[in-house]
């Protein structure tokens, strides 16, 4: 075999030694382009349920304040009832104690020694 020949088989050893290199560093590519993916998708994930738990938490929170609107009118309703009958009530204390002047202002009249 001439000097050329074996210079010849040499360069494609190492051409074919440069694939091989070669390929590994793809697969190796693909391996962390899958790993990137999959960390992308968890991300996307975990925020997805973030999201989820914060919707529920706000729901639940405007549930409880409309309870609690709900409860609240209620009382005010029961109370505006209160002061209604409360009303109601100076309104018959008021008309009997102008009776009971007009009663004695009556009576003073009659028993009053005239001048």
């Amino acid at each position: 075999m001439t000097e050329y020949e074996t210079a010849t088989l040499a360069f494609q050893a190492t051409q074919i030694e440069i694939s091989r290199a070669g390929l590994w560093v793809a697969i190796a590519q693909v391996g962390v382009g899958l790993l990137q993916a999959a960390l992308i998708a968890g991300g996307l994930w975990l925020m997805h349920k973030t999201t989820t738990a914060r919707e529920n938490q706000h729901q639940a929170r405007h549930e409880e304040t409309m309870t609690a609107l709900t409860q609240q009118g209620q009382a005010l309703h029961a109370l505006g009832e209160a002061l209604g009958q409360q009303n109601e009530a100076l309104r018959q204390q008021n008309e009997s104690m102008k009776q009971q002047g007009q009663a004695l202002h009556a009576l003073i009249e009659r028993t009053a020694p005239r001048s």
